[in-house]
């Protein structure tokens, strides 16, 4: 009878991850060894097995759910790091959800150690099963592929059909780049030992490296691609240039560390714009001047923030603001946090502010006060509930040579105190010559806060001098 981990581990099996590219064609990502199988294509039957040093890549070996393929994207799954002798390897799976459908393949190989260390590879992949299959295109213009060749471009059903107009297409390697591997071909058995000849129930490629040298802590990546289209309105040749060549959009998603890493393409400058990749701040798309607004080290023409103020910049059109400008409205406050980010504000949201400070006046000054006491300076305490500027004024009335208490029309103390918030308080002393002989009069405490945004507020208060 099995223990309880061991029932556990015999059930183990890490799940399929479907993927859907721009034509809602769903391309099944097996979750344990990540190869890949689309509805109506030829690698329905599952493309895409890598061997590194005569071990297959299967995360099931692990028994480590962790492991398995888990999607990190709506268009991308990515597979945890398998140990195969001193090496670790990995792959990932990307097929874009718009524009041309394909499936790419990064197989990734990394080296933990302090030396060089060298390892075959093997990619192989089943084209489809059943005698009606046949090659319609290959590099050199014949329908056999042949070792060193990149790509070859099947049709399924052609044999028993006549063309379908719909192909397929397999690239191992990038068009125009040197490479010496071992050999590639089409098999007609899995041991990828017997040459495939039309007519045979089983069709497979085989592609390899026979001594991949990765350096001491250094990681190397092999790209592979596998796309299907029909070419009722093209030829095999135009469908399998497309990718081949290596357009930019075959890279998408690539972080420059990853494109510098890649062995088998051509990927020195893959935008095309003379910057080369490794010190290209927008690597896949062309971004000749590396404009960089935000100086986030996302050049301008592949950044989805390009002022960096927390809208896309999709969010910003649609808001009308400037996704150029990460303040639109010049009023201090970023636009991805500015309630009012086209119009100037003053308020915490960055909306104008129309609300007056709240404003009161403390306990002093008393409402009576001796005339000694007065002339020797009032003190005077009012509370903010903003940051405001605050002006004390002492007022009085004047009448003929004397105070009078009408109308408070002679000012006789100010003091300004600057941008604050709470109790703040100033020592009013009123000018001598003003008062004079008076002796008993009224005068009038009067406090203005102004905030930023010019609204004021006032607080008056009456005090009998005596």
């Amino acid at each position: 009878m099995c223990s309880a981990p061991q029932a556990a581990r015999a059930a183990f099996g890490c799940p399929a991850v479907p993927l859907i590219d721009s034509t809602d064609t769903v391309w099944t990502v097996d979750g344990s060894t990540g190869a890949v199988r689309a509805q109506q294509y030829d690698s329905s039957e599952g493309w895409g097995a890598l061997t590194v040093a005569g071990v297959t890549l299967s995360e099931n070996t692990t028994q480590d759910p962790a492991h398995c393929g888990h999607r990190v994207a709506p268009g991308d799954v990515h597979f945890g790091e398998v140990p195969i002798g001193v090496l670790m390897v990995s792959r990932q799976v990307h097929v874009p959800t718009a524009g041309q459908p394909f499936a790419r393949f990064l197989d990734v190989i990394r080296n933990p150690t302090s030396n060089l260390a060298h390892a075959q590879l093997v990619y192989s992949g089943q084209l489809s099963y059943g005698g009606s299959t046949l090659v319609v295109a290959t590099p050199d213009g014949d329908n056999t592929a042949e070792a060193g060749e990149p790509w070859t471009v099947t049709d399924f059903d052609q044999a028993a059909n006549g063309p379908t107009g719909f192909s397929t297409l397999h690239v191992w390697d990038g068009e125009n780049v040197p490479k010496a591997d071992g050999n590639d071909g089409i098999f007609s058995n899995n041991a990828l030992t017997t040459n495939w000849t039309d007519g045979a129930a089983t069709a497979r490629v085989k592609y390899q490296q026979a001594d991949v040298a990765i350096p001491p802590h250094g990681t190397v990546i092999y790209m592979h691609v596998e796309a299907a289209e029909f070419t009722g309105q093209t030829t095999p040749q135009a469908f399998a240039h497309s990718l081949a060549s290596g357009p930019a959009r075959l890279f998408g998603n690539m972080s420059s560390a990853e494109l510098v890493e890649v062995r088998n393409w051509n990927t020195s400058d893959v935008d095309g714009d003379g910057r080369a990749t490794a010190t290209d701040n927008c690597p896949t798309t062309p971004n000749p001047k590396q404009a960089d607004v935000d100086h986030d080290g996302i050049g301008n023409a592949c950044d989805a923030d390009i002022d960096g103020d927390g809208l896309t910049n999709g969010d910003e059109t649609s808001h009308g603001t400037n996704p150029l400008k990460a303040d639109t409205d010049g009023d201090g406050r970023r636009d991805g946090v500015d309630v009012c980010p086209r119009t100037a504000g003053k308020a915490p949201n960055g909306c104008p502010d129309t609300k007056p400070p709240p404003l009161k006046l403390g306990k002093r000054p008393k409402k009576t006060v001796a005339l000694a006491k007065f002339l020797h300076g009032l003190k005077a305490t009012a509370i903010v509930g903003e940051v405001a500027r605050l002006d004390f004024e002492l007022r009085a009335k004047a009448h003929g040579a004397s105070l009078a208490p009408a109308a408070y029309n002679l000012t006789l103390a100010h003091r300004t105190l600057g941008f604050g918030k709470g109790k703040r308080s100033v020592v009013l002393k009123p000018s001598r010559s003003l008062v004079g002989s008076a002796q008993d009069f009224r005068v009038q405490l009067r406090v203005i806060a102004t905030d930023h945004s010019g609204n004021r507020r006032i607080r008056n208060r009456v005090v009998h001098v005596h």
